[in-house]
């Protein structure tokens, strides 16, 4: 499954940029051996033609198909009411916005950089609201049928402490929550 970002403009906010990058056929071959080499198979890539965030010229995400697959779960579970904690280039909100099963999304970021470079392609969607705060700092009563939180640059054991800590503070949210790459990290 590809999801398509064409939409996005390259352009740069503050510390963020959206770009449009290209993978050959010869980066991709280099870049899957180091993937078996270093046994991180979760992070091969296919060549084409992608969309990335970055940071600092640090890229945070992208539309790639080892992305997209890192959230395949997540994307079959957004139903009802959804709390997405991470807006980034609005990957997931693109695949889960038009389900019919879908009729809330709450996107919490706190970087109002990527509010501003991506968020803007949204606002125009009623069932999308976006609140720009730390999500662990953000407060709420409200029950969600689901709670997706990606707020993670790299896939690394580092990140399951933050996953457990937000796991717990929204438990009382909602009984069905996934963390970006925990499946991954947890195996």
């Amino acid at each position: 499954m590809q999801i398509n970002l064409d939409f996005l403009k390259d352009e740069k906010v503050g510390r963020y940029s959206i770009e449009t990058i290209k993978i050959s056929e010869k980066e991709a071959e280099f870049q899957n051996i180091r993937c078996i080499i270093n046994n991180r198979p979760e992070q091969m890539v296919q060549p084409g033609t992608f969309k990335v965030l970055k940071e600092n010229g640090s890229i945070w995400m992208s539309n790639t198909l080892m992305e997209v697959k890192t959230h395949q779960e997540a994307i079959k579970k957004a139903k009802g009411k959804v709390l997405v904690a991470g807006l980034g280039l609005g990957m997931y909100l693109t695949a889960i916005k038009d389900k019919l099963e879908v009729e809330e999304i709450v996107v919490v970021e706190k970087s109002k950089d990527i509010i501003s470079l991506t968020g803007k392609y949204f606002k125009d969607n009623k069932k999308i609201k976006i609140v720009n705060t730390d999500i662990f700092k953000y407060q709420t009563k409200e029950k969600f049928d689901f709670i997706w939180l990606d707020i993670w640059q790299d896939i690394c054991t580092d990140n399951l402490k933050e996953m457990k800590k937000l796991k717990n503070k929204f438990k009382d949210n909602s009984t069905d929550i996934l963390c970006w790459s925990e499946n991954i990290l947890s195996a």
